[in-house]
Order: C-alpha cells, then structure tokens, then sequence
C-alpha cells in the first residue's frame, strides 16, 4: 500500500521506500517488490533491537561538564541494542542524548576519545 508523507510516497509493507513523487513506479501483486525507473535505496524495515534501560544521565550545558564514567554509561546503551556502529554512526547517535545540536570539535574530540577507550578496554566492539 502506498501512502503520501509531505510531497514523498512511502511504501508501508516488509520493505520501505522513499520516493520522490514524480518518480514513475509501478507496484507489483508481492507487496514487497517495487519496480522504478530511477536509480532507489530500497532500505529493509528491521524491528529495532531491545535496548537496555537508559542510564540517568543529566543534560549539562558543555562536554566538559560530562564525566568520563557518564559519557561511557551512554555509549554502553547505546550499544545494547547490539548493532555495530562506526564512531561517527556513535557520535551522531549520542550528540542527541547529550542535549546537543550541533557537532563541534571539542564535543567530537571528547567523545572520540571515550569511544577509543571504551574499544580499548573491549567494552565496546
């Protein structure tokens, strides 16, 4: 079934597509198969993962007022749901959580380097 979302078709059914709205489709009888004239990013929808619970971790005005120990609680949630993740994928996935909107140097920085101690210590694969 097909369904309009803000000018864009998304396609609700074991696979997902988004699709500018001028892009010519045809849709098959297999609800899951779509044939389109332009080059498309068929993305499989996954039932995301169980995380555990998320740690108690306060929003603060700077990285720096983060604790080391509170930065790697995060990351370790994060990682709970067993999905690997690159450190760019953790960094984007964390700026979030932290309160953050915008990926600055010294936030990467730190973060990077949590991240490289968490690996190294093998808390994170």
């Amino acid at each position: 079934m097909w369904k309009t979302l803000g000018g864009f078709w998304a396609q609700t059914s074991p696979i997902s597509y988004i699709l500018a709205e001028k892009t010519a489709h045809i849709h098959c009888a297999a609800v899951d198969v779509a044939f389109l004239r332009r080059p498309f990013l068929v993305v499989p929808q996954q039932d995301a993962p169980a995380r555990d619970e998320r740690p108690k971790v306060s929003l603060k005005s700077t990285i720096n007022d983060y604790s080391d120990q509170e930065l790697e609680a995060l990351i370790l949630w994060l990682q709970s749901d067993g999905i690997l993740r690159s450190d760019d994928e953790i960094i984007a996935s964390i700026l979030p959580e932290l309160g953050f909107k915008r990926r600055g140097a010294r936030i990467v920085a730190r973060l990077a380097d949590v991240i490289a101690r968490c690996r190294k210590s093998g808390l994170v694969t």
